[in-house]
Formats: structure tokens, sequence, C-alpha cells
């Protein structure tokens, strides 16, 4: 694959894309697919949620640093951002709150990473969330819509709330990314907490960054699980899916994890195939987001369907249907009620949106 970037006098980014595909055998028949070039443009002044770049610097020099580290954090400019069970504190307004990391707060901390720096502020995030606490079946990660506060008895002037009922307000780039590193990082640390070679406890390491093994000196690093997400167009229709779980009526774009020794181009047209057995060909990358439920990578992509039938495979999504651009507005605009698309600032919706102000064609 071949990719080149031309830029007009406006700014305006077209991403020229040239490929082949080959024959992928008998799970995905698409034979005789010909090399091709396509076009598409993109703004790329805009972004979805946690994907705008910042002015955060991570400081990878500083996290080895135990001195720098334990100054840092109790220095008068840093900020600490508190979470329990996967939820930032946030003031009533769903605002974010910022704290001054003093040592008795520290001390109830069961988890704390260094974010990074900006314009001389220092950022960490804790876990207040203990070490041997489990987590309960009714934390808000585990709900698409709900809207619940949760009051901690240390911070009763505050509130905790899942993170994916602010993604519309998070338009503020610092924000968002302090946001999506502090959740992913202290939920990993949560889940990892033994090593995976011989089992003994690991402490934490490189402000955060890494755990090592005490007992065998193996180094775990954060995972991120790259999964692909894509608009896939015939004419003037887009593919839509539906999972068993979502509120009723809500559809959004098909998605699905890569596989180990996949491409990206593969593993779209592998996913679509398989939940619908729509074959799809011309594959392009649109856009990224950081997506920190609980650590992934979301990578937008374009696709071109070769066949019309849906056929959803009930063991993977609920249904699938082609809507048109029109339909889409309807949607939009309220006037049709019986489909709801996904909320403002995932990159599915952001992907939704510029194939309506037709950016992606």
């Amino acid at each position: 694959m071949a990719v080149d970037f031309l830029k007009d006098s406006n700014g305006l980014i077209t991403c020229v894309i040239e490929f082949k595909f080959v024959e992928m055998g008998k799970l995905h028949p698409l034979i005789a697919i010909t090399e091709k070039k396509i076009m598409h443009q993109m703004n790329f002044n805009d972004f979805a949620t946690f994907a705008r770049p910042s002015q955060l610097e991570r400081k990878i020099d500083k996290r080895s640093d135990a001195d720098f580290l334990e100054k840092a954090v109790l220095g008068k400019d840093s900020r600490l951002l508190l979470f329990w069970k996967g939820m930032p504190m946030v003031d009533n307004q769903s605002n974010p709150v910022f704290l001054l990391a003093e040592k008795e707060l520290i001390k109830t901390l069961g988890t704390m990473v260094y974010l990074g720096s900006c314009d001389g502020t220092d950022y960490f995030a804790g876990d207040i969330t203990r070490e041997n606490t489990p987590l309960t079946v009714n934390v808000v990660e585990n709900r698409l819509f709900d809207p619940s506060q949760y009051q901690h008895p240390n911070f009763p002037e505050y509130y905790f709330k899942g993170l994916r009922m602010l993604l519309p307000y998070l338009q503020e780039s610092l924000l968002a990314e302090l946001l999506a590193i502090g959740k992913a990082l202290l939920g990993w640390h949560y889940t990892h907490r033994y090593c995976s070679f011989c089992g003994h406890p690991s402490d934490i390491k490189n402000g955060g960054w890494s755990r090592i093994c005490p007992a065998c000196k193996s180094e775990h690093f954060p995972r991120c699980d790259p999964v692909v997400i894509m608009l896939i167009l015939r004419q003037n229709k887009a593919l839509f899916g539906r999972s068993y779980h979502w509120p009723q009526g809500m559809h959004s774009l098909l998605a699905g994890f890569m596989e180990p020794g996949e491409s990206i181009e593969s593993a779209v047209v592998r996913e679509v195939y398989e939940e619908t057995e729509i074959l799809v060909e011309n594959v392009s990358y649109l856009s990224s987001q950081p997506w920190p439920f609980p650590t992934s990578l979301m990578i937008g992509c374009r696709g071109e369907a070769s066949n019309d039938t849906i056929n959803p495979q009930k063991n993977e999504i609920e249904n699938a249907i082609w809507l048109e651009r029109e339909e889409v507005m309807d949607i939009y605009d309220g006037s049709r009620t019986d489909i709801s698309l996904p909320r403002k600032g995932s990159i599915a919706e952001f992907l939704i949106r510029k194939w309506l102000e037709g950016i992606i064609i």
C-alpha cells in the first residue's frame, strides 16, 4: 500500500491511497479485486474526543526518575485527578476536578501514575479504589447510557461519573488526554497485579507506565488493543449494525478487534463479512481515537461494499441495515425516532457526521 498526502491552499488534506487486495481464501471469497487508486478528503483540524493532539509532554525520560516524581507530585503546581471504580471525580457541573496531591491524600491511594506535564504543571492520576476493593456490578462503565453519579465518603462535595457520559463535553484536548491516560493506566494496573510469567505479585515502575516482577524480574507494559471501526458505503447508503446489549433502537458502525498477524485492511474485510456477509473492497484509513474502555485504540476506516444483501450473523450481532444518507439526516434532526445513533464524541459519530458533511465520500 502506498500513501501520499496533498494539502491545498485552504489547509484541506487529501489522502491518496494506492493498494492491492489478494485472494483471501474460502473464509472471505474476495477474488479478482484489481489494483485501484482512490482519494478521500479528511479535515485533520477536526477530531473525535481523546484524538485531538494536546500540549501534554509525556516526559518519558522522567518516568524512571524516582526523585523527580517524589518532588513533582508534592509540588505546588502539580495536580491530581482522582478515579474511583474507573470513574473520574467531577463537580456538580460534571467538570473534572483537579486536586493538590497532599501527603495525607496520597496515603489513601491504591495506585498513582504520572501522566505528564504542560505549561509547568505536572499531572498525576490516583485510584482511590483500594487494591482489595472489588469492582461491583453496578459500576457505571458497564452501562452505555447510565447517567448515575456516585459519591465517595471522603469527598462528599464531589461525584464520580462514568467517562462515557462526559464525552460530549470533553472538547479541551489536554483534559481529554489526561482523562484517557488516567483511566486506561489505572484500569490496567487494577487487572494486571500479578506477573503473567510466574504469578508473583508485581510492583509498579516508571511512574506507572510498567510493572516489574520482583521474583522473576519480568517487566510488563500497558496493553493497547487495536479495534477497526468502519464506515462501509455503497452508493448513497452506509452500513449500520446493532449489538444485543445496546439501548432499544441504537445502531452504529460495525467494529471489531484486530487479530494477531492481521493488517488493518484485512481486519475490516474480515469483520464486516463475519458479521453481515457483506464483501468489502477499497479499504482506506481515515482517523483514530484512543478509547479507554478499557484500553482500545479505535482505527477508523472507510470501505466499499460490493454486494447489497445483508445476512446478519446472530452469534455476532443482533441486526444490520443499510441507511440512505437522507435517512441518517432525518435521525440527526429528530424527524425519525425509531433509530438512534452513537453519542457525540465517539469516533463512530465523528465518521458518520463527516460522511453527511461530504468530507468522507
